[in-house]
């Protein structure tokens, strides 16, 4: 099976591989904007000291800011 047919796979059946992204700079929001865009995987933890730049990336990959959720509890 190929991961195409892997991914496609698990999307029918609502088991995406959950992806955390550690920072928003270029390369996170690119990854961010990318799995988006893919069947079989969600980003569904962005770990960003900036807010708004976490933000950010979410709006730029098409997810409105009323579907993410801001937790701040630092260490």
């Amino acid at each position: 099976m190929s991961l195409l047919e892997d991914l496609t796979r698990l999307e029918k059946l609502a088991t995406p591989i959950r992806v955390a992204v550690a920072g928003t700079g270029q390369m996170g929001t690119d990854l961010v904007c990318q799995i988006t865009k893919m069947n079989g995987m969600r980003v569904v933890l962005v770990a960003e000291i900036d807010v708004e730049r976490g933000r950010r990336a979410f709006r730029l990959a098409g997810i409105p800011d009323d579907e993410v959720v801001v937790q701040n509890n630092p260490g």
